[in-house]
C-alpha cells in the first residue's frame, strides 16, 4: 500500500476540521485523531507553551522592569519584585555591616575558636597511623565474620567505647567491615533501652 504525504491529500479526503488558534488566533487544520483526545486547540508548540502560562507578567515598582511571575507566588502574597535585589534594597555599606556582624565570635557556629574534640581526635594524623597499625595487627580482615576488607569497607572500631573512656589504644581497638560495625555500635548504643 502506498502511503501519502498528509499535506498532498486533497481536501475532501481529510478527516477533521479547521480550527482557531486559541494563542494567535490564525485558522488550522486538526485530525479527528488529535481532537478526540482533547488536542487541536493550538497551531503549533510555541502557542501551546504560550497557551500554558496561567501566571501573569508584572512590572517591578523599585526598577519598572516587566518579569513573569506564577499563580502560586501570587496567592502567597508574592511576586511584588522581580529580584531579591528590588525586595530588599541595601547599600554595600549595610551589607558590610551584616557580613561583619555574623563573623568570627558573633557567628552561632562558633566554638571557640578551635573544632569539635572529636573532629581534632579523627583528622589527626598520629590517629591515621595507629588505624593503620591496627589493621595491619589485624591483617585487614573484620574480627567477627572474618571477611577480607577493603579500604572503603573498613572501620576501627572500639571495644569500649571513645564517648566512655576517651582513649586511644591499641588492646582497645579492633578491625571490622563496615557493616558489623554498624551493627555493633548500635547494639552498643542501644543496649541500656
Amino acid at each position: 500500500m502506498k502511503q501519502t504525504n498528509p499535506c498532498k491529500i486533497r481536501l475532501w479526503e481529510r478527516k477533521g476540521e479547521n480550527r482557531i488558534c486559541l494563542v494567535c488566533k490564525k485558522e488550522f487544520y486538526a485530525p479527528r485523531s488529535l481532537i478526540k483526545k482533547g488536542g487541536g486547540k493550538y497551531c503549533s508548540r510555541d502557542c501551546y507553551a504560550k497557551g500554558k502560562i496561567n501566571g501573569e507578567y508584572r512590572k517591578c515598582p523599585v526598577c519598572n522592569v516587566e518579569f513573569y511571575t506564577t499563580p502560586c507566588m501570587i496567592r502567597r502574597g508574592w511576586g511584588k519584585y522581580c529580584s531579591k535585589q528590588c525586595r530588599l534594597p541595601m547599600s554595600e555599606e549595610t551589607r558590610e555591616k551584616i557580613a561583619k556582624g555574623h563573623r568570627g565570635e558573633k557567628s552561632y557556629l562558633w566554638l571557640g575558636g578551635r573544632k569539635g574534640i572529636n573532629k581534632t581526635r579523627i583528622d589527626n594524623y598520629k590517629w591515621r597511623l595507629l588505624r593503620k597499625t591496627i589493621y595491619e595487627r589485624d591483617n585487614w580482615k573484620c574480627q567477627i565474620c572474618g571477611k577480607q576488607c577493603s579500604r572503603g569497607d573498613i572501620a576501627c572500631h572500639h571495644v569500649i567505647p571513645w564517648r566512655i573512656e576517651n582513649k586511644d589504644e591499641p588492646k582497645n581497638l579492633i578491625t571490622l567491615c563496615n557493616s558489623c560495625h554498624t551493627v555493633t555500635d548500635n547494639n552498643i548504643r542501644y543496649s541500656h533501652i
